[in-house]
């Protein structure tokens, strides 16, 4: 059996666990070229994103990473209504009991614990407030990116990592918006 090996891209002799196994293959490239000739592909790539206003190098099919993800789930007119500014239908909006200028203004500075402007949003409400549909409109929090929005979900069910990158801006988004719904005399 096979315990070393040369690297096609930089001429060393390795240990076979030096190398990437794929379907019960040995890689001809280590895994230390492996990595850089990925990461020198990625500086390298200066085609931007198709979708406009968007800065990003491509990664597949003229999107970005992000865009790419969305075409995926929803084809092309999904992409453009998440990042044109039309991710809130007014039937979402009615379902979340808030007006469209409500809708505005929480959705101006983008994601409220991130504060990311691009990518896929939710409008988070509390729900052990009301589970029907429609909500109450007063269970309503924020404007959050997916991720955040997972991790406030995370954080409420007791299961957030504890080196999650995000986890004190969770704590003082849920404090926050305690503390306002207690000023408005709605805190059950």
């Amino acid at each position: 059996m096979e315990t070393s090996r040369e690297c096609k891209y930089c001429k060393e002799d390795k240990s076979t666990n030096d190398y990437y196994r794929h379907n019960g293959y040995i890689d001809r490239i280590c895994k230390v070229c492996y990595v850089g000739r990925i990461l020198q592909g990625r500086r390298d790539n200066k085609r931007p994103c198709q979708v406009k206003d968007c800065t990003r190098s491509h990664y597949g099919l003229d999107y970005c990473r992000n865009h790419y993800e969305q075409y995926k789930r929803g084809g092309v007119e999904r992409v453009e209504k998440i990042y044109f500014g039309q991710a809130d239908t007014p039937r979402n909006l009615r379902k979340y009991g808030i007006t469209p200028e409500e809708f505005l203004l929480m959705s101006a500075k983008g994601c409220q614990i991130c504060h990311i402007t691009e990518g896929s949003f939710s409008i988070d409400h509390d729900h052990k407030c009301c589970n029907e549909v429609p909500y109450c409109g007063d269970c309503t929090r924020g404007y959050l990116c997916q991720s955040c929005n997972i991790s406030v979900g995370m954080y409420e069910v007791g299961r957030i990592h504890p080196t999650n990158p995000v986890k004190q801006g969770v704590i003082r988004y849920l404090v926050n918006h305690d503390i306002t719904l207690a000023k408005k005399g709605l805190l059950r």
